[in-house]
């Protein structure tokens, strides 16, 4: 199979229907991952699908924890059909091997060695679950580096790091580019989030000098699922700056997610009331007095602390390199929003700089050619942000959009 048959069929998303018991609406699930690399079980790529920041490797699916507003709700294949709910308990997803997952995912174009972010379990379970789940996580990290991979991996937990993996994720960090945990707390309550694990835990065992960074994924956020709504926000900035500030690199808030999926898990799976969301697959909805708030607290309780609106600036941040998913061009008004360093800053302007030169366009148009996208770039507009591109990205799946992004800004930065 060739580059642009690969691409191809990342550019293929299927979708079944479901009708709620409890609504008797229709909902449109996803029959594979989101944003798999291969919608066919026979692949090894059928366990790897492209996130906003990553290449995912998925053994497992099913999950522990349970939340409620859980995007993997929305995927046929994760759910255990005899309850209609996600599998309680992680089982594998299919018979390949992490070597035989790791082996395709090297050749596959949206892979680049040693620049690729790789993450874990992203986009089916919580990959420091205690027993199995945890092992393989170590495995797969381990497996890139006996290949002589140096990619930075990145792993969202709300289980925060076992203590049997604090020396392991150590020596792992030290032999890539770098290790970044996104640590999931925003106080929900337990009907929302069951599990009550302390999130934090273990962090203040490693240092600036273990490679490993520690962002606090500070979402979903939803005001509507606290009791006390009045200082709920500054008692949490509180006690986790009290406790964890010296160990936290960045913090990076977020609204709740719609998608069918998410809202079938609430209202359906759970029996809940969904709250005021913005009905637009995968689009997050927070209040602008939200965001001040944040604002506040940030600049009180975390005064030397990044804080950005999108999680690729804090992994960018990390990675001391300008954003991996161009937030500057395809984002701009909350890019400009965030509070981030002028070194940072004009390390995004620079990288929009060079796309935009007409040189490093045609070679950027080139590069995509090469590797297989039938896309080409045509224009950038720095001033207002956007691109324009034939096809259009719109046209596009999810997974080729995002991966076309990390693409052009590995090539500039």
């Amino acid at each position: 199979m060739n580059n642009k048959q690969k691409v191809n069929l990342s550019n293929k998303e299927e979708f079944i229907s479901i009708i709620g018991e409890n609504t008797k609406k229709n909902y449109s699930f996803y029959k594979y991952m989101y944003g798999v690399l291969v919608p066919d079980k026979s692949s090894p790529l059928s366990c790897v699908s492209v996130t906003n920041n990553s290449l995912s490797i998925d053994l497992w699916t099913g999950c522990a924890l349970q939340c409620a507003y859980c995007h993997v709700q929305g995927i046929a294949e994760d759910i255990n059909w005899s309850t209609k709910r996600m599998r309680t308990k992680p089982i594998r997803r299919n018979e390949f091997t992490i070597k035989n997952i790791v082996d395709e995912l090297v050749k596959h174009p949206f892979f680049e060695k040693d620049k690729t972010i790789i993450s874990i379990g992203t986009s089916s379970t919580e990959p420091f679950a205690q027993g199995e789940v945890l092992q393989s996580t170590i495995d797969i990290m381990n497996y890139f580096i006996e290949c002589d991979f140096k990619n930075p991996f990145w792993i969202v937990t709300k289980a925060g790091v076992p203590s049997s993996a604090v020396e392991e994720l150590k020596t792992i960090a030290s032999k890539v580019k770098k290790l970044i945990i996104s640590i999931c707390y925003a106080g929900n309550k337990r009907e929302i989030e069951p599990s009550r694990i302390n999130r934090f835990r273990n962090i203040e065992k490693f240092t600036k000098e273990d490679n490993i960074s520690f962002n606090w994924y500070l979402r979903p956020f939803n005001i509507e699922w606290f009791d006390s709504k009045e200082h709920f926000v500054e008692s949490m900035f509180k006690e986790i700056s009290e406790k964890y500030e010296d160990y936290i690199d960045s913090i990076i808030p977020g609204g709740l997610r719609w998608t069918e999926g998410i809202e079938y898990g609430i209202c359906e799976a759970r029996n809940l009331k969904l709250p005021k969301l913005i009905k637009e697959n995968n689009i997050k909805t927070m209040e602008s007095d939200m965001w001040r708030q944040f604002d506040q607290m940030k600049a009180k309780y975390f005064p030397n602390t990044q804080m950005y609106r999108h999680s690729s600036c804090g992994i960018s941040f990390a990675l001391n390199k300008g954003n991996i998913c161009l937030a500057q061009l395809f984002n701009k008004h909350s890019c400009e929003a965030s509070f981030c360093t002028d070194k940072q800053r004009s390390k995004c302007r620079s990288m929009i700089q060079k796309i935009s030169d007409k040189q490093n366009l045609e070679n950027l148009n080139s590069k995509l050619s090469n590797i297989g996208f039938e896309v080409k770039i045509n224009s950038i507009n720095i001033e207002t942000g956007g691109i324009t591109t034939t096809p259009e990205l719109k046209e596009l799946s999810p997974a080729v959009r995002t991966a076309f992004k990390h693409l052009i800004a590995s090539e500039v930065s």
